[in-house]
């Protein structure tokens, strides 16, 4: 899980500070900013879709095992009163 933070949080930050020089940019020449700015919003993309997938594959990784190990216990006899002992 830590490295899919590694990489969500950079990407995020990434595409936060292109996006506000983005917008800047589109001020002053709109046609030029669209092009320059593609490439890097691009990335930061791609960086936030492998995080949070590597976050949640992490988290799959860590509960799968842990309901497995839950189906696999014993549940122990029932008695009369319906209580499980």
């Amino acid at each position: 899980m830590g490295i899919g933070l590694t990489i969500l949080v950079p990407s995020i930050l990434m595409h936060w500070a292109t996006q506000n020089e983005w917008m800047r940019a589109r001020v002053v020449e709109p046609s030029a900013a669209d092009a320059s700015f593609l490439t890097p919003l691009v990335l930061s993309w791609i960086g936030i879709s492998l995080g949070i997938a590597w976050v949640l594959a992490a988290i799959t990784c860590y509960l799968i095992p842990k309901s497995l190990a839950s189906l696999q216990r014993p549940q122990g006899r029932r008695r009369g009163s319906g209580a499980v002992v």
